[in-house]
């Protein structure tokens, strides 16, 4: 089940979370508030695998999530969350954010939990930086087979042809990750 959240409703229920989730800098800026937390990346930003999606719910629930809460966010725009929605988790829920919320399809957007101990970014660049507790992380790691895996499996996407980011840009990425080549 997904419901919108009118952006009032963001600004008094969720804002404050969200703000000690993230800190609105970019990604080879450490994107979170903890300085603490691990990162993953992850090629895509909305038509995940069913692996992903049942990794990220097996650690959100971990945290006591029961349900995930997604907002707009441009660095650039004067007036971020206007577009939100909580929606409960299933495999298929990230399928459902464009149908849902279609100019999601064209702008950065972040996905977080109640529990305050992860977040994801979803860049408009084709990829998404997800951050976390210890806990959160171990597990969600473990699911995916590792940080080797993910590591290796980011890379082939950022080979790829056509993808819009520079060579340097993505170094800056990977550094941030720890996933130095």
């Amino acid at each position: 089940m997904i419901t919108r959240v009118a952006p009032t409703e963001f600004l008094i229920k969720y804002k404050q979370l969200h703000d000690s989730i993230f800190s609105g800098r970019l990604v080879y800026q450490r994107p979170f508030q903890s300085l603490d937390w691990d990162l993953i990346l992850i090629p895509g930003r909305q038509r995940f695998g069913v692996e992903f999606s049942d990794a990220l719910e097996k650690a959100g629930r971990g945290c006591g999530d029961h349900n995930v809460i997604v907002t707009d966010f441009e660095p650039a725009t004067a007036t971020p969350h206007q577009y939100s929605i909580v929606m409960e988790w299933d495999s298929k829920a990230f399928w459902e954010i464009g149908r849902e919320l279609p100019c999601l399809i064209s702008t950065n957007y972040h996905v977080f939990g109640r529990s305050g101990q992860w977040g994801m970014i979803c860049y408009f660049d084709d990829f998404s930086c997800v951050g976390g507790t210890e806990s959160f992380m171990q597990t969600i790691t473990g699911q995916l087979g590792g940080k080797d895996t993910l590591r290796q499996q980011f890379l082939d996407h950022a080979q790829q042809e056509g993808w819009l980011l520079t060579n340097e840009l993505v170094q800056q990425i990977l550094a941030a990750a720890g996933w130095n080549r």
